[in-house]
């Protein structure tokens, strides 16, 4: 029994490769031949935003993934402001590619440009900004062009205010930048609390399981009155409810 456990463990992980890989490969690639030719950035950016929707609702389809959640429909209309959300599994991009409206612009850590296809996929769109962690020299430019573009174009912003996966099932502490953003900007934050990631796939491994993803779609806060003195106490109070969120789901 045991023999056979294991190989229907590697035959479902084999399927899974072939699935993202494939699918991946056969949306990316017209992408990039064709965003090369787009002269408009909103053009560029609309379409990427439309590939990543068909492209992983897609793949959630052939691996037997749904996403639940009464307020999902609410984030396209939910603009401009800036979007976070907690940070548990490879599979947040995936989920929150499907559902961000077509002006919002991505936060991403600096090493995800040399991914196979998907560096070219996030670059070439004119979407995301690469954040270098070590290098707050690098770091502050980004913030600051960002704060630039939403103000001159109207743009929203998502990011993961942890800043990476975190491993440990909990609600890891949470860098600035979302908050200061929001706040420079003058844009509401909407906090999107993700939960079920663990039974779905885990932090620690590249393969999914089937089920539900829930998600929770908080109320916005609003950033009118505040100043860079009030950072700090803005993280803090979106990583509370967080944290309140969580909790109470363990509890029940």
């Amino acid at each position: 029994m045991n023999l056979i456990f294991k190989f229907k463990k590697k035959l479902d992980h084999a399927y899974q490769i072939i699935v993202i890989s494939l699918t991946s490969t056969l949306f990316i690639v017209p992408f990039i031949f064709i965003v090369f030719f787009l002269p408009i950035r909103k053009y560029k950016m609309a379409l990427f935003w439309y590939t990543s929707y068909v492209m992983t609702r897609v793949i959630f389809f052939l691996l037997r993934v749904s996403v639940n959640g009464a307020d999902i429909k609410t984030l396209k209309s939910k603009t401009p402001c800036i979007f976070v959300a907690n940070h548990t599994s490879m599979i947040d991009s995936y989920f929150m590619g499907s559902r961000l409206p077509s002006s919002c612009l991505l936060i991403g850590k600096y090493g995800a440009k040399k991914y196979p296809l998907y560096g070219k996929f996030f670059s070439w769109s004119k979407v995301t900004y690469f954040v270098k962690r070590n290098d707050k020299k690098q770091s502050r430019s980004v913030v600051k062009t960002i704060i630039k573009e939403i103000k001159e174009h109207n743009f929203s912003l998502f990011l993961f205010p942890e800043g990476k996966i975190i491993e440990e099932n909990k609600i890891g502490p949470f860098k600035k930048g979302a908050f200061e953003i929001a706040i420079r900007s003058e844009l509401p934050i909407v906090p999107i609390f993700i939960e079920n990631y663990p039974s779905i796939q885990d932090p620690k491994s590249f393969f999914i399981k089937s089920g539900v993803v829930k998600m929770h779609v908080l109320e916005n806060i609003e950033t009118d009155n505040l100043n860079n003195s009030d950072i700090l106490e803005l993280s803090n109070k979106v990583r509370e409810k967080f944290i309140m969120i969580k909790n109470k789901k363990l509890t029940s």
